[in-house]
């Protein structure tokens, strides 16, 4: 082969990214695992020391630990923090990622999701990128380059858009060159990979395809990570595209990256981060109103903010009159996407504009029965729907009536009572023998017609006579029930936004409860009780006057929030009652 000399200055090659030499996700999560069970964080060398000792890897070589927590700065899982020397914390999607648990030598299917999720928003530049942090030990700086000016690249997403559009199968030395394509684009439009397609091209031919050199070596970064998550699957020399894979490349295309450097205000990241978080939680966007309203509240100045959202739109969102929508799903985090010096300022407005906007959409919600809007005489559902209650208290009629299938009874009946106030609803529970799995999940697509994301709801039915506690075992549980279906059900284009109770009634200590369910603040799923009188009540109602759910004009997810807003996050049959009524009047 022939050897290769040094590129020169005004080559391409020399405004690539320059990725760790290191791909190995076990690594990586075994490296977040150290670090959270660290007390302050950790240098290089403690971390290479500590995973040397654990076996995980050979050597005391502190470079690899520089690597490693490169690695984990790109995936967004750490924060780099500079005294004296450099040292490594985790974040808050570090300490997600150390949530699940994960160990062994293969990663589980959460943690495929994860990486999955977390490699497709790898972006160039990132907060990392904008540190002018100075390295004691080699005496340089890690300042921000001059072509991060430029760049705009999201290095994974874009090598498994260019490669898919090989077809099924890919060579070696295609794939490794299309990656390589990736880090070389100053951008992802087609005239940028076409001109970088180009350079590696023309570098093959001067010096060769030798994988073991850069910029191959660089890109094979990507390569591994597409084979260790299963969206290619080698076979000999060759890269074929999984089933799997199919659906990361479809979300890779539906993304859209929003940089820094593009943001010309910086209260317009503010409205981006707020806007997001909004959509994510299933509720409805504010309109531009109220939105200018909590921006002037924030700045303590009156926005122009019909000219902030023109400045928006090329990023997806949209003000069609009084309305704002998303076009399309933006990538933009705050630990990820800011400078660290930026950060607390973005969060402090960001947090301001919510808190501004959950106020203004508070729905007040009457306690005292009389104060409700009289509803007309609904008839009662026949059959064993009406049994519900007495299934969930377990009164003796119906024990002596079913004996020991109480429970099983119960939550046939909590399924069929969904499945007839229209929900798409699966049975998990008691017929699938053998699995720790909630009893149903209910998916509602309805929310699209509002440009709102699908939701599911999973639901439990709690058959225990007396109030319903929320156990520490439950509460247990109850995350691994969230863990296991959030990233499956996310892939299905569905947010899980609640678990749902259903039990005779809650104990006051059930909603302060709440917060030792520790997957409901890793994932945002919110824990909801349903007494059993409020679903008959919610099934009469329903019969009576079908339209006010199967035309949106009450939403479960709406019925749901409104419990959380009045702070109990159980729904009763005074607040079914009162939100049915409300939305009758808005036929």
């Amino acid at each position: 082969m022939t050897k290769r000399g040094p590129l020169s200055s005004t080559d391409l090659a020399e405004r690539k990214i320059i990725l760790p030499h290191f791909n190995d996700l076990i690594i990586v999560r075994e490296a977040v695992r150290t670090l959270g069970k660290a007390q302050e964080g950790l240098t290089d060398d403690n971390l290479v020391e500590t995973l040397h000792n654990n076996g995980v890897i050979p050597g005391e070589d502190p470079r690899r630990g520089r690597n490693i927590f490169e690695a984990c700065l790109y995936l967004s899982l750490v924060s780099r923090a500079v005294n004296t020397e450099l040292k490594y914390s985790l974040n808050k999607t570090g300490r997600q990622l150390f949530s699940l648990n994960g160990h062994g030598k293969t990663l589980s299917q959460r943690e495929v999701e994860f990486f999955t999720n977390r490699a497709l928003r790898f972006k160039v530049p990132n907060s990392s990128h904008y540190q002018d942090s100075l390295l004691i030990r080699e005496k340089v700086r890690t300042g921000f380059k001059h072509y991060y000016a430029t760049k705009r690249v999201r290095p994974f997403a874009s090598f498994l858009i260019l490669a898919s559009k090989h077809g099924k199968s890919v060579s070696r030395e295609e794939f490794i060159s299309t990656a390589t394509t990736a880090l070389l684009s100053e951008n992802e439009e087609p005239s940028s990979q076409k001109l970088a397609a180009a350079e590696v091209a023309k570098i093959a031919k001067k010096h060769g395809f030798d994988e073991s050199r850069s910029p191959f070596r660089d890109a094979q970064v990507l390569t591994s990570w597409a084979d260790q998550l299963g969206i290619y699957e080698r076979v000999d020399d060759t890269f074929k595209l999984t089933t799997s894979g199919k659906k990361v490349v479809t979300q890779a295309i539906r993304h859209t990256p929003i940089w820094w450097l593009d943001l010309a205000e910086t209260h317009h990241a503010s409205l981006i981060l707020s806007l997001i978080e909004i959509e994510q939680s299933g509720a409805k966007l504010p309109t531009v109103d109220l939105l200018a309203e909590a921006l002037e509240s924030v700045l303590e100045r009156k926005p122009n903010l019909q000219s902030d959202l023109a400045s928006l739109e090329r990023f997806g969102i949209q003000a069609t009159g009084n309305e704002i929508t998303f076009a399309k799903e933006p990538l933009f985090e705050l630990e990820y996407d800011i400078p660290i010096q930026a950060q607390r300022l973005i969060d402090t407005q960001t947090k301001a504009i919510l808190q501004f906007i959950s106020r203004r959409n508070v729905v007040p919600v009457p306690t005292p029965l009389q104060t409700i809007p009289p509803t007309p005489v609904a008839r009662i559902p026949t059959g064993k729907l009406s049994e519900i209650p007495a299934l969930a208290s377990r009164t003796q009629e119906v024990l002596r009536k079913y004996g020991d299938a109480v429970a099983g009874v119960f939550e046939d009946q909590v399924f069929k009572a969904f499945q007839q106030l229209g929900f798409e609803i699966t049975q998990l529970g008691h017929v699938r023998a053998g699995r720790a799995v909630p009893d149903s999940a209910i998916l509602d697509s309805s929310t699209l017609a509002e440009r709102q994301p699908a939701y599911a709801v999973l639901v439990d039915c709690k058959s225990t006579g007396g109030p319903y506690s929320l156990s520490k075992s439950d509460s247990r549980a109850i995350s691994d029930y969230i863990r296991d279906s959030y990233g499956k059900l996310l892939n299905e284009r569905f947010v899980l936004r609640f678990f749902l109770i259903v039990a005779p009634q809650f104990t006051r200590e059930f909603t302060s409860k709440l917060i030792d369910v520790e997957a409901t603040r890793t994932f945002g799923v919110n824990v909801i009780g349903l007494e059993a009188d409020a679903l008959l009540r919610l099934i009469e109602l329903h019969d009576g006057a079908p339209f006010v759910l199967s035309k949106s004009y009450l939403r479960l997810d709406q019925i749901l929030d409104a419990s959380i807003r009045q702070k109990t996050s159980v729904v009763n049959r005074t607040l079914v009652e009162t939100l049915f009524s409300d939305a009758r009047k808005k036929r």
